[in-house]
């Protein structure tokens, strides 16, 4: 993290193979996290995300990915603001996020996060994105 404190980028992206994650997290691990999340053993692309961008948010969007999964990697203690929140049927949901919970969603759900007023939100993200003619490539 020191490396990246003064970096100019306050939303880092990092690309991680498979077996780039599985050495920075042990195969044990790696094992536990795909047996717990089939969508890692399918995932397309893996990035790690340190975002300390103080002051912004990320607007209401879709994504480009078929399924998307977060894993937060620190605790919402550690930051205040930058809330991941998805616009449902049912209004604003807030869903918790504690350091190695999980939350996934598909292209069809719009989401954002609020703006971020102190600290360093870290998270893993694994997206998955469709084969060529599938249902998504077809609307």
């Amino acid at each position: 993290d020191e490396k990246f404190v003064s970096t100019e980028d306050a939303d880092l992206k990092v690309p991680l193979t498979r077996s780039q994650l599985a050495q920075l997290i042990g195969k044990g691990a790696m094992e536990s996290l795909q047996a717990r999340f089939p969508l890692v053993s399918n995932a397309t692309e893996i990035k790690l995300r340190r975002c300390s961008a103080v002051g912004q948010c990320i607007n209401f969007h879709t994504d480009h990915a078929f399924r998307t999964m977060q894993i937060p990697l620190n605790g919402d203690d550690e930051y205040k603001g930058g809330k991941l929140v998805f616009c449902t049927r049912e209004g604003l949901v807030f869903p918790p996020r504690p350091a190695g919970g999980a939350t996934t969603h598909d292209y069809r759900i719009v989401h954002g996060v609020t703006t971020l007023h102190r600290g360093v939100r870290y998270g893993l993200f694994f997206l998955s994105h469709p084969k060529s003619g599938s249902a998504k490539d077809k609307l």
